[in-house]
C-alpha cells in the first residue's frame, strides 16, 4: 500500500551523492534497480529521514504488489520466481532494511501486506530476507516511544517456522553443523489436518505420511507440495504448514539451506519474541520444546564459532 503520510516539516537538503542514488531509483529499469541498491553499501550519509524515500518507496510497493499477483502468493507459491524477479525481491527488501537502520519515521513504512504474501514463497533466500527485514518493525511494537505503525506480526506463520522443525530430534548446535546425521525418521513427514466435508472429500481427522526416498529428493519443494495436496486435499489453512515442512525436510541433507533454514527458524524465534503474548509464545513453543532457550544460547556462544 502507497505511503500516505507527509513530512510535518520541511526536510533539510540531502547530500548530492544521496540525492542522486534516490533521483535514480524512481527511474531505473527494473533490471538496473539491484545494483543501485548495492551502491547503498554500507550507508555512509549519516541519520536519513524515510520521507525523502517517499517516491522510491511507493514504486517498490506497486512492484512487490504486481509480483505478488503475478506468482499468486496469496497462496503457497507453485511457480518460482524468475531469476531476474528473484534479484529485484531481494534488493527491495534490502533497501528497506537498510533505511529503517539508518533513518528515521520508518512508521510510514506501508508495504507489508506484501511482505506477508511473501512469507509463502517457497524460495529459501526470499524468506530467509523478509524475515530479517521484518524484525525491526516488530521490535518496536514493544517501544512505547515508537509511533504506531501498519505492521502487525503474521502470527501463524511465524510460529509454523518455529514449529516446523518437531520431526527433525536435534538441537540447534547439532543441525547448524557441516557433518549432521540424518535418520529416517527426519525424512518421514507427518502432518495430520481436520477436512470438513465436501461433494468430493471424505469428513474427518487425516494424516499425511510421507517420506522422502532418493526418489522423492529429485523432485521440487513445489512439485511435492501439489502432489500431496491434489492427493489428500489439503485445505488452504493448512498448506503452509505443508509447505513449510516439507522445505526443511527436503534440504536437511544440504548443509548451506540447511543452515539457512535454521536462521530462518532463530529469525521465526526473535519475531515471536517481540510480536507475540508471552502466554501464546508458551503454549504454542515453548511447551512442545523447553530448552529451546538453551539450545539458542549455545548456538549463539561465541566459543561454538557457527557460521549461519
Amino acid at each position: 500500500m502507497k505511503i500516505k503520510k507527509s513530512p510535518t516539516k520541511k526536510l533539510a537538503p540531502l547530500p548530492r551523492q544521496l540525492s542522486d542514488l534516490i533521483k535514480q531509483l524512481e527511474i531505473a529499469t527494473e533490471d538496473e534497480i539491484p545494483n543501485i541498491v548495492r551502491a547503498l553499501k554500507p550507508w555512509s550519509y549519516g541519520r536519513g529521514d524515510l520521507f525523502y524515500w517517499v517516491v522510491v518507496l511507493d514504486r517498490f510497493d506497486v512492484i512487490l504488489s504486481r509480483i505478488c499477483k503475478e506468482y499468486e502468493l496469496k497462496d503457497i507459491q507453485r511457480k518460482p520466481f524468475h531469476e531476474q524477479t528473484k534479484n529485484l525481491i531481494l534488493s527491495i527488501i534490502e533497501l528497506a532494511s537498510i533505511l529503517f537502520e539508518n533513518c528515521t519515521n520508518r512508521n510510514i513504512y506501508n508495504s507489508y501486506e506484501h511482505l506477508c504474501m511473501l512469507l509463502n514463497t517457497f524460495d529459501i533466500d526470499v524468506l530467509q530476507q523478509v524475515l530479517y527485514f521484518m524484525i525491526r518493525p516488530a521490535q518496536r511494537l514493544n517501544n512505547p516511544k515508537a509511533i504506531r505503525s501498519s505492521f502487525t506480526v503474521p502470527q501463524d506463520k511465524i510460529i509454523e517456522l518455529i514449529r516446523g522443525w518437531n520431526q527433525v530430534s536435534a538441537d540447534l548446535l547439532s543441525i547448524a553443523q557441516d557433518h549432521f546425521e540424518i535418520t529416517s525418521k527426519m525424512l518421514t513427514l507427518s502432518l495430520q489436518f481436520y477436512r470438513t466435508s465436501d461433494n468430493n472429500t471424505e469428513e474427518g481427522l487425516q494424516t499425511i505420511i510421507y517420506t522422502f526416498n532418493e526418489q522423492e529428493l529429485t523432485k521440487t519443494d513445489t512439485e511435492i507440495f501439489i502432489q500431496l495436496v491434489n492427493e489428500y486435499n489439503v485445505p488452504k489453512e493448512n498448506q503452509f504448514e505443508l509447505a513449510n515442512r516439507i522445505r526443511i525436510i527436503k534440504h536437511l541433507n544440504q548443509p548451506v539451506s540447511r543452515r539457512q533454514l535454521l536462521s530462518i527458524r532463530v529469525l521465526s524465534i526473535a519475531i515471536m519474541a517481540h510480536g507475540v503474548s508471552e502466554n501464546i509464545a508458551h503454549n504454542k513453543v515453548f511447551i512442545y520444546e523447553p530448552h529451546l532457550i538453551t539450545q539458542l544460547a549455545e548456538l549463539i556462544s561465541p566459543e561454538n564459532d557457527v557460521n549461519m
